[in-house]
């Protein structure tokens, strides 16, 4: 992930308000924004971001700085892609044109500076409250709501919003039909058995089926991390196909408990700690929507 090649690039065309368009100014500080951004801010510079929605878009740092930068309703900046490969956002030039002095953080071949996660992890919220009925604080709550007073009926509860929210509707609609009104009592006996452990494959394991036990039918790796993601997401986080595809993790309980060893490293190296005042899945969230252009690019 660290080529800047051609795949799936467009040049910021006539539309842009910008007084020179990227493809054509002498700056030599093109960058690539994905074009799922510029559709989710609401600010003027890039025309219409026209484009399939996997291509990413050529700008320039210094002619589209206005719209780089923090938008005017609060929106956070944009992250973009330099042409070794590392995402960045403006704050990492301190208003120049000049080469970042940020240090870049490698998370398995993502590479990224600490201000493009906090501008990523801000859009993910952005994009959570525009597109999703149940949002991840919604969510959340749920868990917590479930923590605090454990039943058949919270769980089953929690469950289908954690489907709602996942985009999963066929999954939620396929453990109905697998379970039946005993699907509360499976995730109420799911959530127990993980109790107060942090060991991601003692979490994980009770609920996928293999050769020794049954598990919960028509639950994989990835809405079953969900799940764990909205219960204790201080702990555990969620691995989805496109953090797979695009960071190699195998969608199997060893792959999950491996990203979830780097994600935990991850948070506590330095410089700082990334997840002061967020949660582990908070910061997954960040690095899903960097690593996400990436993959729909392909």
């Amino acid at each position: 992930m660290t080529n800047m090649d051609n795949q799936g690039i467009v040049s910021i065309g006539a539309g842009s308000t910008t007084a020179a368009s990227a493809a054509t100014c002498a700056h030599a500080a093109d960058v690539l924004v994905d074009t799922h951004s510029l559709r989710l801010v609401s600010r003027s510079g890039f025309g219409n971001a026209s484009g399939r929605g996997t291509s990413w878009h050529r700008a320039c740092r210094v002619c589209h700085a206005a719209v780089l930068h923090d938008g005017p309703t609060s929106e956070p900046a944009l992250p973009f892609r330099c042409d070794d490969g590392v995402m960045r956002t403006l704050a990492d030039y301190q208003g120049t044109a000049h080469d970042s002095m940020s240090i870049a953080r490698d998370f398995c071949g993502l590479r990224f500076t600490d201000s493009a996660l906090y501008a990523a992890m801000a859009l993910i919220r952005l994009e959570d409250g525009r597109v999703h009925e149940h949002a991840v604080a919604t969510v959340e709550k749920l868990g917590r709501d479930y923590l605090a007073q454990p039943d058949a009926q919270s769980a089953g509860q929690l469950s289908e919003a954690v489907c709602a929210w996942g985009g999963g509707s066929r999954v939620w609609g396929n453990l109905v039909r697998h379970h039946g009104k005993s699907l509360g009592a499976k995730f109420h006996a799911w959530f127990t058995a993980i109790g107060d452990t942090r060991d991601a494959e003692t979490a994980i394991a009770p609920a996928l089926a293999n050769d020794s036990q049954a598990g919960i039918k028509g639950l994989g790796v990835s809405f079953a991390s969900k799940h764990l993601r909205m219960l204790r997401p201080d702990c555990f986080a969620v691995l989805d196909d496109v953090l797979s595809t695009g960071l190699g993790f195998a969608l199997n309980i060893k792959g999950y408990a491996l990203f979830m060893h780097h994600l935990h490293s991850f948070v506590s190296v330095p410089p700082g700690n990334i997840a002061v005042g967020r949660n582990l899945g908070a910061v997954e969230g960040g690095i899903f929507y960097l690593v996400r252009p990436w993959v729909r690019a392909r």
